[in-house]
Formats: C-alpha cells, sequence, structure tokens
C-alpha cells in the first residue's frame, strides 16, 4: 500500500477546503459565533472547548477559527454555503477525484455530494448535519496525504492548484524529452475567490503556529515562519475505535518553497503527534539548503505495532529554541476524551534530534512497543 496515495479520515484539514468554500461563496469575511455546539434537532455537535470544559469561542472570523479550529464556525459557514457549493469546491481541489500523478491506483478518496458520490447515491439527500461533517472531515470524508498536501500548496501559492507530479523534466543531452511545465488545474482568484480571502486563509494558519491558542504550536521554527493546520479524526482501525492525526503546512510564510502534510493513523492528537515531526522534516530541510548533512544512519529492522502514539515530545533545547511555554496549546477538535502524557524525553542529551514518542498500548497488547534510536547532530 502507498500510503502517500491512500485515502484516510482527514479530521480538520479539511477545514481548509470549507474556508475556501466559503470564500467562493462570498463569505470570506463572515463572523460566525460557536457558543459550543451547533444543534442538529437533537443531537449537539460540539466544538472540542465544549467537549472540553463546556466552554466556547465566541464570535470569529475564519482566520480565528482556523488558528482555534473551531467546529461551530465552520458547521455553520458550511451549511451557509451549501451541499453544492460545499461539493463544487472540493471537486475543484481535487477532494473527491484523483489528482493525475503518474503513480498506479491512486485513490480518490469521498466527499458527500461530488458527482462521483452522487453517480453512488443518486436518490440520497444531503443533510445540513452531512455538510456539517464535511466541513470538518468526518463522515463520508476521505482524502490521502497527497491530496492534502497539494491543498496546502494551493493555498500556500495564493490559490494557484498544480498537478502534483513525479517527473519535473527529462532531458537526453541537450535534448528536452519533458519540459519543466507545472499543470495549472485551478486558480481559485478565477473562481471567485479573492486574494484578501487567500490570505485570511494562510494567516489562520500561521496564527496556528506562532500565536497563544493555536493547535500547530509544536510545528513552529525558530528562524522560519511556518503555517500549518492540525487535524484528528475518530476512524476504526481492524475493527476497533482509533484517531487519525495530521498536521498539513507549508513554509516559508512569505515565498512558500515546501508543503509537507504528516499522517500518523493511530496518533491521538494532531498538534501533539504530528506537529513535532513536521518541525524535524523542515529542520532537516533547512538544514540540508545550509549545506548541512543530515545525521541520518542505518538502523536493525524492528517489528511493527498498532499501538496508539498519545505524544512525541520534542527535545529540550528545540522546545526552548521555538519558545514552546508562550504556545498555549489547544486541545484536538476530535470528537472523544484524550489522555495528557507526563512523559519526558528518555535523555538529557541537548543534540539529540529525535523525538521521544509516548506510545499508549491501547490496539494491540501484544505490540512490540518502538524505541526510536537517538542519532547525534
Amino acid at each position: 500500500m502507498n500510503r502517500a496515495i491512500e485515502s484516510f479520515d482527514p479530521g480538520s484539514t479539511f477545514k481548509l477546503a470549507t474556508a475556501i468554500a466559503g470564500a467562493r461563496a462570498g463569505l470570506g469575511d463572515r463572523i460566525f459565533s460557536c457558543n459550543g455546539y451547533v444543534a442538529y434537532g437533537n443531537h449537539k455537535a460540539g466544538c472540542w472547548i465544549w467537549n472540553q470544559s463546556k466552554g466556547s469561542h465566541g464570535s470569529q472570523n475564519v482566520s480565528k477559527a482556523i488558528q482555534q479550529s473551531c467546529n461551530p464556525y465552520f458547521f455553520r459557514l458550511a451549511n451557509a454555503v451549501g451541499p453544492r457549493g460545499m461539493a463544487e469546491t472540493f471537486t475543484l481541489l481535487n477532494l473527491g477525484k484523483p489528482t493525475g500523478i503518474e503513480l498506479p491506483s491512486e485513490r480518490p478518496g469521498a466527499v458527500i455530494g461530488s458527482p462521483s458520490w452522487r453517480l453512488r447515491n443518486p436518490s440520497t439527500t444531503v443533510t445540513p448535519v452531512d455538510t456539517a461533517f464535511l466541513a470538518i472531515g468526518q463522515g463520508v470524508s476521505s482524502a490521502s496525504p497527497l491530496q492534502l498536501a497539494a491543498l496546502t500548496s494551493c493555498i500556500a501559492n495564493g490559490g494557484r492548484y498544480y498537478q502534483p507530479r513525479v517527473v519535473k523534466q527529462v532531458a537526453r543531452g541537450s535534448e528536452i524529452l519533458i519540459p519543466d511545465q507545472p499543470k495549472l488545474l485551478t486558480n481559485l482568484l478565477d473562481q471567485g475567490v479573492k486574494p484578501e480571502d487567500m490570505e485570511r486563509i494562510r494567516k489562520g494558519m500561521w496564527m496556528a503556529v506562532n500565536q497563544p491558542g493555536g493547535t500547530a504550536g509544536r510545528v513552529k521554527m525558530p528562524n522560519i515562519e511556518v503555517a500549518a493546520k492540525t487535524g484528528t479524526a475518530q476512524s476504526v482501525d481492524r475493527g476497533k475505535k482509533s484517531n487519525n492525526s495530521w498536521t498539513v503546512s507549508f513554509a516559508p510564510y512569505e515565498n512558500p518553497k515546501y508543503a509537507v502534510c504528516v499522517l500518523v493513523i493511530g496518533g491521538k492528537s494532531g498538534g501533539k503527534v504530528c506537529g513535532p515531526l513536521v518541525h524535524l522534516i523542515y529542520r532537516g530541510l533547512f538544514a540540508l539548503e545550509d549545506g548541512l548533512r543530515l545525521p541520518l544512519q542505518p538502523q536493525d529492522e524492528v517489528l511493527g505495532n498498532t499501538d496508539s502514539i498519545e505524544e512525541i515530545l520534542l527535545p529540550e533545547d528545540t522546545l526552548a529554541a521555538v519558545e514552546a511555554e508562550e504556545i498555549t496549546e489547544t486541545a484536538e477538535d476530535v470528537q472523544s476524551n484524550m489522555k495528557t502524557s507526563n512523559a519526558t524525553p528518555e535523555s538529557d542529551n541537548p543534540t539529540e534530534i529525535l523525538p521521544t514518542p509516548t506510545i499508549t498500548p491501547e490496539i494491540d497488547s501484544a505490540g512490540t512497543i518502538l524505541r526510536a534510536i537517538p542519532i547525534e547532530e
């Protein structure tokens, strides 16, 4: 299985596509209120802050809602757009259909109300609850890491969606067999989205990393501005309840060069599990730009496991460097109870660059717990 092009429950990463749908509908500057939940009949669809402490976010714009990953904001925005507008925008963003990358067996994912979904469900009505759940990547929703990386790249590019590709250019001597010509599939600025709408979305992702109250504080770099969005989706792994945790990101904020998407199957929190991994990837990428070699070495084979990962802790020197103590991390918006890990790094060596995973064996008690081998710089 090539997990880069396999489909998974996307969680709150879909709030980015919902924000774009709102912008296409002329709602990019709309303010919505979070009272903790939105009632659909007798069911209360809650925000993570309501589920955690019966709290609420109050009135928010799209940037603040992205920063704090507020469910009710996106519930209300999605239903203001309507199921047709939501499906049309998601389809424009190659969600619910293949990206067309030159790889076999790419999965299209699922978007309720999309053309492919309607072919399979011609007589089914998309309800307000369905639309609300699509907005936060639950219900009939799935996407691949590649699709979400491409969506993030589109946001980084200010609304230009380029088709992902494996081959950049092919030459034989001086003859160019395949030219380096990226294929522009969608320019959102031609689809009713304004430049200021895209900047609001970009700004929300920046706030999620760099301002107190954001869900992606552990992505933060000391000298490079990163923008990100986290997500944690309820899922089922081999018949048992599990979570998919995500962080999608781009950097640098001005003049972006990279879009990075990390998915951890069985991760309990996008911010606590995927955020540190995204941080380490950027640390490696920018080290290479500075002419440094990554401290990599072969490792022995290890047995796999399906244990849930509560949290990945960055080394203390890294936390100090990104001033993590000044970042107020919020709980993820997954609709389940989460445990707080009290684990600390296994080593006091300040030169270690690998994180320490905190693993809770909840799924497979017979699984082998992996221990990362620190590699010194």
